[in-house]
């Protein structure tokens, strides 16, 4: 297993996105291995099986973490304050990711008029061609209407969303 840890790839985000799964495919492994093993009396080796899982996903989600923060990094380091570009992340880490901008942004807001883009991507590169992102967002900010006063898909655009964002009196937190 040393092979897919090699410090060449360690910054590389779609590498770490590979180097997760794969080991979240060995931690199922393991755990399938392991409740055969409890099934037929081994409860020895079902219980290292089980604690070898447990690693395997606690190592895959730092990666995925890691991936998380470098595609951030990299697809937003030319971007103003108020373009959030959310190519490659998982949907919980852009909601989590747009959240915490949100916040940020509302708690500085001094003008009427503040936008915040967001950059979903049509979804070409999503698995089966399922489009998630984009339809996550638009969730987000309907269920988030005392924070956005509205939204829309871009008209030229489609992968990218504009949040016109309330002007907030004081500091908005986003639960």
């Amino acid at each position: 297993m040393g092979s897919i840890f090699s410090r060449e790839t360690e910054g590389d985000p779609d590498e770490l996105r590979l180097k997760a799964r794969l080991l979240k495919e060995q931690a199922m492994e393991y755990g399938r291995e392991s409740q055969v093993a409890y099934l037929r009396g081994d409860k020895s080796t079902a219980h290292s099986l089980s604690v070898q899982k447990k690693e395997l996903y606690k190592k895959a989600n730092d990666m995925n973490s890691k991936a998380m923060k470098k595609y951030i990094e990299t697809n937003n380091q030319d971007n103003s304050k108020t373009v959030l570009d959310l190519h490659g992340l998982h949907v919980h880490e852009a909601i989590e990711t747009l959240e915490k901008r949100v916040s940020k942004l509302c708690s500085k807001a001094k003008v009427d008029d503040l936008y915040l883009y967001v950059i979903t991507g049509k979804g070409n590169n999503s698995a089966n061609g399922i489009v998630k992102l984009r339809p996550a967002v638009l969730d987000w900010a309907e269920r988030n209407n005392e924070y956005i006063e509205f939204y829309e898909v871009d008209s030229r655009n489609s992968g990218q969303i504009i949040l016109k964002l309330r002007k907030r009196d004081t500091f908005c937190v986003i639960l």
